[in-house]
C-alpha cells in the first residue's frame, strides 16, 4: 500500500473538511489563504453553522487518488521540532536527522530519547 493510499484510508472515516483539506493538499501541495477559509467554511457547513452550498456534496465525496499511486520524490524526515505536551520534553528543542546514513540518539536517562521515539511511533 502506498503512502497516499494509507492517507486515503485514514481520512475516509474523518470529517468532510478533513477529506477536502487532503484533496486540496494533494492537488496543490500547500494551502492558500482562500483555501484555508474554504476548509473552515466546509467545517461550519458540516456542523450546520453555515448553510450548505452546492459544492458541499462534491467536497463530501470519497477522495479520488487517480494519478497519485506512485511517489515521484523520496520523502525523508529531516527533523522534529515545535513539540508541545509530550512527556517532559522541553519546548523549543530541535532534533535534526542526517539525509544519509544512520542516526543514533543517545543521552542520559530522562533526557527524552523514548519521548522522541514515541512521537515517531504515534498513530495518525
Amino acid at each position: 500500500m502506498t503512502p497516499v493510499e494509507k492517507i486515503v484510508g485514514w481520512v475516509s472515516s474523518k470529517p468532510v473538511w478533513w477529506r477536502h483539506a487532503i484533496r486540496l493538499a494533494l492537488s496543490n501541495g500547500r494551502f492558500t489563504d482562500e483555501e484555508l477559509n474554504q476548509i473552515a467554511d466546509v467545517a461550519r457547513m458540516e456542523h450546520e453553522l453555515l448553510a450548505h452550498t452546492d459544492m458541499f456534496d462534491t467536497w463530501a465525496e470519497a477522495l479520488d487518488i487517480t494519478g497519485y499511486r506512485q511517489e515521484l520524490h523520496e520523502v525523508s524526515l529531516t527533523s522534529i521540532s515545535a513539540v508541545k505536551g509530550v512527556n517532559a520534553l522541553a519546548e523549543g528543542q530541535h532534533l535534526m536527522f542526517t539525509h544519509q546514513g544512520l542516526v543514533i540518539i543517545y543521552g542520559d536517562n530522562g533526557s527524552g530519547k523514548s519521548s522522541y521515539t514515541g512521537i515517531l511511533k504515534m498513530p495518525a
